[in-house]
Parts: C-alpha cells; sequence; structure tokens
C-alpha cells in the first residue's frame, strides 16, 4: 500500500546506500588516522578483498613518498578540527596495478568542546585523468617542437585568412616578426599578380580540399620570395575551422631553374650564329625578367681598349643617361662599370650617393634615380676583359646570391657571344655536346658519320643500350638514373680507344664509330670489352648494382652509302641483343630482318594465347633424395600454337619478356595452378608445387598484392605455392632492401621461396644470408658436369649452413643420383626419376 502522508527516511539507510553504491572513495578515519569505515568503492580501487582494511593505519596504503603530507595535513586537522574542508592530491598503494592517484577532500569532525572525533574523506579517483593528462602534455610537446622547431614556415589561419598561429621560420621568410604577423590577413604578403589565383586556392581550402601550388610574397625588404606552400583544412567534428600550412622556400631552386633555362635559350642562340648585337640585348631581356627590380646593360671595351661603350641596355634607361655613357674611362674611379674593367672582378656599390667611385657619375645617376650598381667583368677564354656586365636598382641595395651567381653567368653568356668568331669550336661544343655527359650528341654523331660515309670508309658501328635502365629511373629516381649514365660513359670511355667517337644518342642509347677497321671481330672486340664492364658493380649513392648492356654491331661494306640503311642495320642487330636475354652482343647477320618480322608475329600470337587459353600446364615431380618419395612438382607452361604445334617456352617467354606480356602469362599460370591446386585436392591428393616467375614480374610493386588475392580466390593453401626466381634475376635487378622487402612479403603471404639455377649468378654470400628463402635449386649444368662435383658439394653444405633445402635439377643418371644422395641433397628432380607429366597422370600415379 502506498502512503499519502510524508515521506519517513531513516538517515542511517541514506548513509548505507551512500557507502554502498558511491563512486567515490569514502573513508572515516580515527583520530590518529586508523581507519574506522571504509566504503565498497575503496576496496575495489586498492584490490583489498574482504575487511582487511578497517583498523590498518591509512599511512599504510599511502605511497611511501606521499605519507610525509598525509601526516602534516592529519596534525593540522588535529590542531584546528574547526578550520573547515581541506584539500589534497596523493597516491594510494594498489596491491597489482600500482599506485591510484586521488583526489582528496578532508571533512573533520568536532565534538562541542571542539575535540576532533572523526575524519571523512571523500577521495575521487584521477588516476585516468592523470594519464590522459599527460598523453595529451606530450602530444601538446610533440606538435610544439614540430611547428616551432620546422625548418620550413609553418603557420595557421582561421577561415578569415588571418594568422592564428606562425612559427619562427615564417619571420625569416617573410621578414616580419611572429608578433606582427598574428592576427594579420596573408593577402598584404602576396605578390599583386598571384593574388587571385592563391585566394581561389584558399577558397578550397575551406572547403575541405587540401591544395599545393607555388606563391611569390614580398618580404619586408621588398625581395620577392617564391614559396611552395601545401595547404590542409582543419577541421573539428566534421567542420572546417581553419587552414594550417606548409610553406617551403624555393627561391633559390625556382632561381636556378629560371636561369638555366636563360643558359639554354642564350646557348641557342649562340650556336644557332645569331648576330652578337641581338645575343646580347636578350642577356639585358633575360636579366630584367629574372630581377624585376633591376635595369640591366652591357658594355663592351673600345677597340683602342682604354675605354667602355654602351653594347645593350635596358629600355628603363633614358637615351640621353645612354649617351652620357660613351666612353667611359676603364680606371679605378670610372663608376661600378670602368672599375670592374678596370681590376677584373666585380664591384659592388650599394649606395651610388655615398660611394667614392661614382663620384664623377654621381649627379648623373641622381638625374636618372639611380641608387645602386652591381658589375662584374666580361672576359674571353683567355681572361682578358672585352667588357662588363652590370644592373642598376633605384634603390640602396645589397647583392644577395642569387644576383651575382646570375650577373657571372650573363658575363660569361655574353663573353661567348662577343668572341665566339674566335671561338666557333667552343660554340659548336655547346650545339654538338650532351650536357649530361659531355659526350658528343646525336647531331654530332650524324654528321661525322655521314662524312665517313661519303669520303668511303668503312665504317665500324657498335650501338649500346643499356639494360633495365627504366626500371632504374622508376625505382630509384632520375637523378640517380643521370649518375649510373655517367658512371657508364666513364667506364665506356676508359676502354675506347681515343681515336673512337663515343656518343650519347638519347636516354639510354650511346653508339661508336670504330675508326680503322676491316674485319667484323675486330668490332667485336671493342664491343666485347664494353660487355665485360658489367662484371664490376656500380657503386652509387649507397645503392650496388650491376649495369649491363644489350650491344648490336655492324661493319659496312666498302660501297655502303647509305647511311640510313647502315643505321637500320646495326639497329636490328641491337634489337636482337636485347631480345637474347641482355647482356650480350649481337652482330648483324641479314637473317635478323625476318626474325624481327618473326618476333613481332610471335608477340601478336602470345597475346591471342592468352585470349583463347592456348596455353596449358604440365608438372614435373620432385622427389625426396633418401626414400623415393614425391615431395612436390614443378609447373611447366606449354603452348599449342594452332599453326607451329608445339613452341618451346625458352622460344616464347623471351618475347613476352620483351613485349611487356610476361606478366599476363605469369598471371595466367598461377591462376591455372592453384585451380589445380583444388582439382588436386578432390582427388584427395595435397602436393605443393613450384611455379616459375619472370624476374619483370617479380619487381612489379603489386606483385605480393596479386598473388594473395589469387591465392584466396580459388582458396588454396598458400604453402603449397612455391614461387621460384632466378638467382641472377634476384640479385641483378633490385637493390638489397627492394630484394629483401619482396621476399619478406612473400613469405608473410605464406608461400615458399627457391632460388633456381642457383650457381650460375652473382650471388652475395652475405645477401644470401640476410634473404628469408627456403630452396636452392642446383643448377642442371653442376649437377651434369661429373669433372667438377666439389662445385655441387659446396652448393648443397651452403644451403644448408643458410638453414634452405637443396634441389638438384637436370638429374638424368644414376651416377649423378647416387652421388647426390651421398652429399645430402635433400630433393631431386629430374628425367632420370619422372618426366613432365599431365594433371591427371599426377592423380594416377601419386594419388
Amino acid at each position: 500500500m502506498v502512503s499519502n502522508g510524508p515521506l519517513r527516511l531513516d538517515i542511517r539507510d541514506v548513509s548505507t546506500a551512500v557507502m554502498e553504491y558511491i563512486s567515490d572513495l569514502l573513508v572515516v578515519l580515527s583520530p590518529d588516522g586508523c581507519i574506522c569505515e571504509a566504503s565498497p568503492s575503496v576496496y575495489r580501487n586498492l584490490g583489498v578483498t574482504g575487511h582487511g582494511l578497517i583498523g590498518t593505519p591509512l599511512r599504510e596504503h599511502i605511497h611511501p613518498e606521499d605519507v610525509v603530507q598525509f601526516e602534516r595535513l592529519l596534525t593540522d586537522v588535529r590542531n584546528a578540527p574547526a578550520s573547515g574542508v581541506r584539500h589534497a592530491k596523493w597516491r594510494c598503494l594498489h596491491e597489482e596495478s600500482g599506485p591510484l592517484f586521488l583526489a582528496v577532500d578532508v571533512i573533520p569532525k568536532a565534538d562541542g568542546a571542539g575535540e576532533l572525533q572523526w575524519v571523512l574523506l571523500c577521495a575521487r579517483n584521477i588516476t585516468q585523468e592523470r594519464r590522459i593528462q599527460a598523453q595529451i602534455h606530450r602530444s601538446e610537446q610533440v606538435y610544439k617542437s614540430l611547428f616551432e622547431y620546422n625548418a620550413d614556415a609553418v603557420f595557421a589561419l582561421d577561415l578569415e585568412g588571418r594568422f592564428v598561429e606562425v612559427n619562427k621560420a615564417c619571420e625569416r621568410v617573410s621578414g616580419y616578426a611572429v608578433e606582427a604577423l598574428q592576427g594579420t590577413a596573408f593577402y598584404p604578403l602576396i605578390a599583386p599578380v598571384e593574388l587571385a589565383v592563391v585566394n581561389q586556392n584558399f577558397v578550397r581550402a575551406c572547403r575541405g580540399e587540401p591544395s599545393n601550388h607555388d606563391v611569390t610574397i614580398i618580404h619586408r625588404s621588398g625581395e620577392r620570395v617564391v614559396l611552395n606552400v601545401t595547404s590542409l583544412p582543419i577541421t573539428v567534428d566534421g567542420q572546417v575551422v581553419g587552414i594550417y600550412g606548409i610553406a617551403k622556400d624555393i627561391t633559390s631552386i625556382r632561381h636556378k631553374e629560371k636561369l638555366l633555362l636563360v643558359q639554354k635559350s642564350v646557348s641557342e642562340s649562340i650556336a644557332a650564329g645569331d648576330d652578337v648585337e641581338h645575343v646580347l640585348q636578350q642577356i639585358t631581356e633575360c636579366a630584367g625578367e629574372l630581377f624585376e627590380d633591376c635595369i640591366p646593360c652591357i658594355m663592351l671595351v673600345s677597340e683602342r681598349g682604354d675605354a667602355l661603350l654602351p653594347a645593350a641596355c635596358s629600355d628603363k634607361l633614358s637615351m640621353q643617361y645612354i649617351g652620357a655613357l660613351d666612353a667611359v674611362p676603364i680606371n679605378p674611379n670610372a663608376g661600378s662599370y670602368g672599375a670592374a674593367a678596370y681590376n677584373n672582378k666585380p664591384v659592388v656599390v650599394t649606395d651610388i650617393e655615398v660611394d667614392p667611385l661614382w663620384q664623377n657619375y654621381r649627379s648623373l645617376a641622381r638625374a636618372e634615380g639611380l641608387r645602386a650598381c652591381f658589375a662584374v667583368p666580361i672576359l674571353s677564354d683567355d681572361h682578358q676583359v672585352v667588357g662588363t656586365f652590370g644592373v642598376y636598382y633605384k634603390t640602396r641595395k645589397q647583392p644577395t646570391g642569387e644576383v651575382m651567381e646570375a650577373l657571372k653567368t650573363f658575363s660569361h653568356l655574353a663573353g661567348l657571344a662577343i668572341v665566339r668568331h674566335q671561338h666557333a669550336a667552343k660554340l659548336h661544343a655547346l650545339a654538338n655536346t650532351d650536357p649530361l655527359t659531355g659526350l658528343p650528341n646525336r647531331r654530332y654523331f650524324m654528321d661525322r658519320l655521314r662524312s665517313a660515309v661519303q669520303a668511303g670508309e668503312q665504317v665500324g658501328l657498335i650501338f649500346l643500350d643499356l639494360d633495365r635502365f627504366k626500371w632504374i629511373n622508376d625505382t630509384l629516381g632520375h637523378t640517380f638514373g643521370d649518375k649510373v649514365l655517367v658512371e657508364y660513359v666513364r667506364r665506356v670511355s676508359s676502354c675506347l680507344d681515343t681515336r673512337a667517337l663515343f656518343s650519347r644518342l638519347g636516354g639510354d642509347e650511346f653508339a661508336v664509330i670504330v675508326p680503322d677497321v676491316t674485319t667484323e671481330q675486330d668490332v667485336m672486340a671493342v664491343a666485347e670489352r664494353v660487355l665485360r664492364l658489367s662484371d664490376k658493380l656500380v657503386h652509387i649513392d649507397g645503392h650496388n648494382l650491376r649495369v649491363t648492356s644489350s650491344i648490336g654491331t655492324y661493319l659496312s661494306p666498302d660501297a655502303e652509302c647509305d647511311v640510313e640503311a647502315l643505321l637500320s642495320n646495326v639497329d636490328t642487330a641491337l634489337y636482337t641483343a636485347k631480345n637474347s636475354g641482355r647482356n650480350n652482343i649481337k652482330r648483324f647477320d641479314p637473317n635478323m630482318k625476318f626474325v624481327t618480322y618473326d618476333r613481332l608475329v610471335m608477340e601478336s600470337d602470345i597475346q591471342s594465347a592468352i585470349d583463347q587459353e592456348q596455353f596449358y600446364m604440365v608438372y614435373q615431380p620432385k622427389f625426396h633424395a633418401a626414400d623415393g618419395r614425391i615431395t612436390g612438382v614443378e609447373a611447366l607452361i606449354r603452348w599449342n600454337h594452332p599453326r607451329e604445334m608445339l613452341i618451346s617456352p625458352g622460344d616464347f617467354i623471351p618475347v613476352a619478356e620483351q613485349a611487356g606480356l610476361i606478366s599476363s602469362v605469369d598471371e595466367w599460370v598461377l591462376r591455372e595452378v592453384c585451380r589445380q591446386i583444388q582439382v588436386w585436392a578432390r582427388h584427395g591428393l595435397e602436393i605443393p608445387v613450384s611455379v616459375n616467375i619472370s624476374q619483370i614480374h617479380f619487381q612489379q610493386f603489386d606483385f605480393g598484392d596479386r598473388l594473395r588475392r589469387t591465392i584466396e580466390q580459388y582458396g588454396v593453401k598458400a604453402g603449397l605455392i612455391d614461387i621460384e626466381i632466378t638467382e641472377t634475376a634476384l640479385m641483378q635487378h633490385a637493390t638489397e632492401a627492394h630484394v629483401f622487402a619482396k621476399l619478406q612479403e612473400l613469405g608473410d603471404i605464406g608461400v615458399t621461396v627457391s632460388i633456381d639455377d642457383f650457381g650460375i649468378g652473382h650471388s652475395s654470400l652475405n645477401l644470401l644470408r640476410k634473404f628469408p628463402v627456403d630452396f636452392l635449386k642446383i643448377d642442371q649444368s653442376f649437377v651434369q658436369d661429373h669433372q667438377k662435383p666439389d662445385i655441387v658439394t659446396a652448393i648443397i653444405q651452403l644451403g644448408h649452413s643458410l638453414c634452405m633445402r637443396v634441389v638438384a635439377e637436370g638429374v638424368e643418371s644414376q651416377v649423378e643420383l647416387d652421388f647426390l644422395t651421398a652429399q645430402g641433397c635433400d630433393e631431386i628432380q629430374g628425367y632420370l626419376l619422372a618426366r613432365p607429366m599431365a594433371p591427371e597422370d599426377i592423380v594416377r600415379t601419386y594419388a
């Protein structure tokens, strides 16, 4: 029955309920600090069971370092029990998890006489809060370090474009103090011509779109600074609340790029034979474009050699001023230009108004509004002064490294233009030399070749093409690729006769005109010297790799007068070399023309074979050497060509590699092997299958992902797949880190890995020791060489020392089998025991 009267509560019931269910820790202490009562939450938090706390001194449960603080507080409460609630923080000991951090309210209870009766402690467990605060503090410190100590300018903007935060680097790139930047908008810093584009990027960032772009700002000094800015939206709860920016100063980089373009443009004009007046005017215009606030001018030494005459000046100078410059004497007090010519070194005048060099020309400069002038001498190849190149400014100016570098560059170009009629050889070199390697370029090569043919000379030609150079560029970068080319050129040059013309035709293609040869053997001898260069590793930037080349040779007949036919023949020989496995030489043979055509037909047929399922698989068993039981099979591809019947893999696999079709072939093989493993499983046969993977496929970045997807698609055990990669491919086609990462990825998938054809490559034992490989397959050439059995023994011992199983392939005689068994070889494969078999024969024989 529900009573309608007032609710009556027993305060003891309330106290009991509070003590029972409150999450805070409640402890009642006696005046001497012993525990009289404790809420269940105390037991839970301290990890104590039963009633083991009652009657014990609280100090026993407090961290030793906090006991003194507790004792002082308790003494204070005893001395002044009526002075109200105290607050404290200390640590309590947990029996298992360590100290707990508590925030404690200390509430004393005194009797009517003012004597302390008991003390109530109301504590909140703040351990987790302390951990979170510590994590937050650490994150803040990390962020602060990344922000404040970043070499690049880092800043945060609000949605109005005002700086909220800036690091010290912002002060360096802008010239404004951190305090001056904070709270101000970024717009005034931007070069006016770029403001619209910058604003568009800012708006996109405010919409949540990251961006990266170059922007020019105006430094406080007035200098232009080019920044590469990455803008990232700052998102909170799904809303963009600001923009985070990182700005890298690329002024020097952009300056050098522009300067290189100017060099190229002017050099081309000089090489093309443009008039010297035109080239000098081009230089002054380029200088004015490179530094917008400068006023360039070129002056040349007069015929008498005692004065300077205006030759090419900016249109920012008045004709009156240019006329006044006529016949400026070359002496140490004739302004920046005259002094630079006299002293044969750069002269920098930062303030014309006070510099004594301009005493005789100060009024002239003042009338023109000129305040600073830097000048450098223009020198001929024999270091004689032939003129001066300089720039004026209409404000006081301190020279920068970029300005002085540009002045020297322009001075050099001007010197080339002025004396080009005396230096035809130098101009010829600029137009006919490859800038990276210093070799003659294609243009020069073709001129020499035509001249030789027209003169009726018998020409020995060698074409060289670096193997895998695209892979080197794509994997290690074009800068690294350039270094490889330079090193390759150095090596080839060292083994050529000084009379040979070694040229770079473009990319990784080179050519050699071999003089004074009468036989094809003479040309081949030179080519063989070049080929042997691949025996030595190239060491560049911490990478060790073998750089090989494919080589085609041709010796023209005495009557050869068709340059294009000559080039076509040697190019066909090169093509044949590349299609024959690379790192080899092919001498031109007229039949190669037909082979080349047949190869193109085969490329088309391979694609059709993939689409029309003309390929099929056979499987050659491998056996345990000791007891003869089957240990696995090797999957071997066959091609049932509709016209040619059976085509050997040795014929079509290299073509597939050259045509870029090998990955498709490998993918088909992997799918077919997985399907066959499924079929065998339904017949109760579970047997590992080795699959040969081409070096090209192995090097592809997504090979592991595609292999994993294929295995998962067919639902087969990854451990039943063994990936075979040849020793040569493994050691030649990647850096140590790249190979290790690939092999580690295969191990993570669960497949095993075999090194095929072991012994014929160039393995580094140090690398082999590190690589996660399961099997070594001895190349059959060693197995069948009965004259040198020690090699096989050494390979078996090496494999076992590296914890690898050793497989001997190509075993065809009982003598070979007995020897391998005696030496402890683990597995045997060869015609002696079993030939390649159809899948159904595997079931009938071994299921």
